[in-house]
């Protein structure tokens, strides 16, 4: 049977709110922070800025071993040049493509430096928590939680 009553106007709860997927966002690097860009609540996509910490270092360090891989695969192809042409022994040649791979690793390992420097969302959503020293000027540890 339908019958008239009253609309309930709110409905009053407590309880905890939590996302269906969270991250802990941990740094990897120490260094100074340059900004922090985000704010409790904020609503950010996935790959945002979170923080960034000094890596004029590690920009430095990335452009040398860019050089040095650049270095190291004009003599390789010098190498390969003067071992088809019979002037280049076979120990030449793997001296040379070893000096490469190892130019590239690193030059990989140094650009894996360099990005670790800023530490961004892995998901989209919302910013549940945030550390109270993430001020710009604050210096951050390995280990130190962003979010």
């Amino acid at each position: 049977e339908v019958s008239r009553g009253g609309v309930i106007q709110s409905i009053i709860g407590s309880g905890t709110v939590r996302g269906v997927d969270e991250v802990r966002i941990v740094s990897e690097v120490e260094g100074t922070i340059l900004s922090s860009p985000f704010s409790l609540g904020d609503a950010i996509e996935e790959g945002s800025l979170l923080v960034e910490v000094d890596s004029v270092l590690q920009e430095l360090q990335m452009r040398e071993a860019e050089k040095l891989l650049e270095s190291a695969e004009i003599d390789l192809t010098a190498v390969e040049r003067r071992f088809e042409n019979g002037s280049a022994s076979r120990a030449e040649l793997l001296r040379a493509r070893s000096t490469a791979d190892g130019a590239r690793t690193r030059l990989r390992a140094a650009e894996k430096a360099y990005g670790d420097h800023f530490i961004r969302s892995p998901i989209s959503g919302r910013v549940a928590s945030r550390e109270g020293g993430l001020s710009r000027g604050n210096y951050i540890t390995r280990g130190t939680t962003s979010s």
